[in-house]
């Protein structure tokens, strides 16, 4: 799986699903596409570094992460 297929439901006749993104979402600390890695159960896991940009950190310079799940 890859970032491909967050932007295209899958063609499977008489099934509506969504929601899929439109655009790639953007770290709001750097502008640039979030870091996105794939759990091996092919669940995407959306990564910030915060506003330092390095791993760790506290505060505004914490690390988030999100996994999308159904």
């Amino acid at each position: 799986m890859g970032m491909h297929e967050l932007f295209a439901p899958p063609k499977i006749k008489g099934v509506a699903v969504s929601p899929f993104l439109v655009t790639t979402p953007k770290d709001p600390w750097t502008g640039k596409p979030y870091i996105v890695m794939f759990a091996k159960d092919g669940a995407p896991e959306f990564s910030s570094l915060g506003s330092d940009q390095a791993p760790g950190g506290s505060g505004r310079a914490a690390d988030l992460s999100v996994i999308a799940k159904e």
